[in-house]
């Protein structure tokens, strides 16, 4: 298995030659900024991507499909919670999905934000960081529209791809045969058969850590990096996942947790 290791590398799965390969680096782990939120903006959208980049954090945005194929960036299946819309994603076109405005507890102040494009979100630059893709519906047809997405982008954040169905590391691979995969494990007993399908890490939610300590030789065991997600803010929690000597950390607090780190 390849290991991502190097100067510059993200912790899903980075989309080589499209975007520069990245190594994750040794302890600090790099950030990543779940659903790019920081506090005071909405989750998934352009302003929340920027300010988390700003302050030094990789991204993570949620892909999902329209209904004519437009790849957009939004968490729920459904579009109640984020949007002033109802109904499925899936079911609108982009027109249609455009017409609408973030909406929601975590976005009361930007009515007039408009749900982006994967597109758009590639078109973001910061040197040295990048945008994690979390594919919430993974198949064929959703790994070509990635490809192509991929290669028609000139420059931008590095990139990365994570997904929950381990079928779907072979169809990413025989889109982008180098890019980098990781393995969003759905359960503790999914990490030798995430490993075997060739991911490059894999992901430990922080609480099954915190139940099972050996889980992260698990995963070093199987050839993958691993990687933590961290739910909470707590100074506390923070300092136990790092005691696994993770490469990257997902938390839904990236200028505390990156404030932590400067301060270790």
């Amino acid at each position: 298995m390849r290991a991502l290791r190097g100067a510059a590398t993200l912790l899903l799965c980075a989309a080589t030659p499209l975007a520069p390969r990245l190594a994750l680096a040794a302890p600090p782990p790099i950030v990543i900024a779940h659903r790019g939120v920081v506090q005071g903006e909405p989750e998934n959208s352009l302003a929340g991507f920027r300010s988390a980049l700003a302050r030094g954090a990789w991204i993570e945005a949620d892909v999902r499909s329209a209904r004519d194929g437009t790849l957009v960036v939004i968490h729920d299946a459904r579009l109640g919670r984020t949007t002033n819309g109802r109904g499925w994603v899936s079911r609108r076109t982009l027109p249609q999905l455009r017409r609408l405005s973030l909406d929601g507890a975590l976005a009361r102040r930007a009515r007039s934000a408009r749900l982006p494009t994967l597109a758009e979100v590639l078109a973001l630059e910061a040197p040295g960081l990048g945008v994690v893709i979390d594919v919430k519906r993974p198949d064929a047809g959703v790994a070509e529209r990635l490809a192509r997405a991929l290669r028609e982008r000139s420059r931008g954040l590095a990139i990365a791809i994570g997904f929950r169905d381990v079928a779907f590391a072979a169809l990413l691979r025989s889109q982008l045969p180098e890019t980098q995969q990781i393995g969003f494990i759905p359960r503790p007993s999914g990490i030798e058969a995430f490993a075997a399908a060739g991911v490059d890490s894999i992901r430990l939610q922080a609480e099954w850590l915190a139940k099972d300590p050996g889980l992260a030789a698990r995963v070093r065991a199987s050839g993958a990096e691993l990687h933590v997600a961290l739910d909470a803010s707590d100074p506390r929690a923070l300092r136990a996942a790092l005691q696994h000597a993770p490469a990257a950390l997902l938390c839904d607090h990236p200028a505390e947790a990156l404030a932590a780190l400067r301060n270790r």
